[in-house]
């Protein structure tokens, strides 16, 4: 089973070599081609997470965000609920304060907005 040069079985071995390095290198083209695809999804992931606060892009270019729905109304009112005893804070003696201040403005009509 020699081919003549000495080596049994050389051209089995030789078809099998290239048969083992033609299946390397598809395994290479693949691993190459999937890393690429990563590199993009990177980029791409790494791109989307940026925004005006957290890089140097101005804030023009943030993707606006949906506002979230309200929360519906609850049971109860604004301020003081029915049956609860309204608190007040007690008012201070002249003689108990340490210093008063009071404000006064010249022009009545600029506050009211007239």
């Amino acid at each position: 089973m020699s081919t003549g040069d000495g080596c049994p079985d050389c051209e089995r071995w030789e078809q099998r070599f290239k048969e083992l390095e033609r299946k390397f290198d598809a395994v290479v083209k693949q691993l190459d081609e999937t890393t690429r695809k990563l590199d993009e999804a990177t980029a791409k992931l790494a791109a989307a997470t940026k925004d005006s606060t957290n890089s140097s892009k101005p804030p023009s270019s943030d993707i606006v965000k949906p506002n979230r729905p309200r929360k519906p109304a609850g049971k109860r009112k604004k301020g003081g609920q029915k049956g609860h005893r309204r608190t007040i804070r007690p008012a201070v003696l002249e003689d108990e304060l340490d210093w008063l201040t009071q404000y006064a403005y010249d022009n009545a009509r600029a506050v009211v907005g007239q």
